[in-house]
Order: structure tokens, then C-alpha cells, then sequence
């Protein structure tokens, strides 16, 4: 079933010949995240509490509605989440390693960028679901931070993960009153 925040895609063709797959997806109009946040001074745009915290939502439903049809999105990060400021509404892009994950089925490949990895891929574990939801902890973080997750944070937090112990890295929006 279709989702708003999902790129949706009409069609797939295989060249066989020169080893390539392409796919008809709709046009999106937007920027991706990371160049909202981090590109060029040109390329940056100002955003506001209110805007981030529909960012934030808006990727967790969408990948919330993935999951309901049992599918991995395996690839989360700003470069794959697109801003349209005008609407103010995010599309996930970038499916090329989103699985659909029959009942009881795992995996354990390696796949995700660098800073987005969860702790099941880098120990080689078998994992499900939860990957993205590592992924869209680090997402929300850059979001609400404006920094990006380094590898060494990455690696940080993963030490952390499991103990049972809280970790608070950085507040992330200023209080607010209502």
C-alpha cells in the first residue's frame, strides 16, 4: 500500500547487457536533508523547530508503515530524506536496499552507511526491523542537533548499547513553553 512519505515507483527495466536496472519513480521536488543541514552555504537552508519536529515524524511514520508490510528500508540517512519546504512533508528515496521480510525471516548482510550502522550488522549479527530503528535514532539526532552522527559516535554509542545503561549525548531542542 502506498505511503505519502515513500517515493512511490511505476515501473522497473532490466538491460541485461550492460548489467543495470532502472526504475520509473515519481518526481520529487525537495532537497535532501544533507544539503539542508550540511551542504554548501548555498545549499543550506534555515530550519525551524516546528519543521524538524515534522521531519522527524514524518520519517517515523513512514517507516513505521514500511514495517507494517514487513519492509527492511536498510538504507536510512539525511541523503535518502527529502525536504519539499514549501509543503512541508519528507519522502523516503533510495529503496534500492529495502527487503521485504516474510514472517520469522532475518538477514545479515551488510549494508547501511557507515554512521548509521546498528550494532546486529557490524557484529555480522542476524537482524530484522530493528536496524532501522537504530538508523532513525540517528536520523532524529541529526535533525534535531544539526550535527552530523561521526563514525567515532557511532562506535561510541554502540559500546553503550545493550547495558541496560542510559546514555544522553546532546539536548536536543531548547525547552519550550506551551
Amino acid at each position: 500500500a502506498p505511503n505519502v512519505h515513500v517515493v512511490k515507483t511505476y515501473g522497473m527495466s532490466v538491460d541485461i547487457s550492460n548489467k543495470c536496472a532502472y526504475l520509473l519513480i515519481e518526481k520529487i521536488d525537495g532537497k535532501d536533508l544533507h544539503k539542508s543541514f550540511h551542504g554548501e552555504k548555498h545549499e543550506r537552508t534555515p530550519i525551524d523547530q516546528l519543521d524538524k519536529e515534522l521531519m522527524a515524524a514524518q520519517t517515523i511514520l513512514a517507516v513505521s508503515h514500511m514495517h507494517q508490510h514487513r519492509w527492511l528500508y536498510g538504507d536510512i540517512k539525511l541523503e535518502n530524506t527529502i525536504w519539499n519546504a514549501r509543503t512541508k512533508t519528507i519522502t523516503l528515496i533510495d529503496l534500492g536496499l529495502a527487503k521485504q521480510l516474510p514472517e520469522g525471516d532475518y538477514v545479515n548482510r551488510k549494508s547501511g552507511s557507515k554512521s548509521y550502522l546498528a550494532p546486529e550488522i557490524v557484529e555480522k549479527k542476524k537482524y530484522r526491523f530493528e536496524v532501522d530503528v537504530w538508523a532513525l535514532g540517528v536520523l532524529v539526532y541529526e535533525i534535531f542537533s544539526g550535527h552530523e552522527f561521526s563514525e567515532d559516535m557511532a562506535f561510541e554509542a554502540r559500546k553503550w548499547q545493550g547495558r541496560g545503561e542510559r546514555m544522553h549525548m546532546l539536548k536536543l531542542s531548547d525547552s519550550r513553553e506551551d
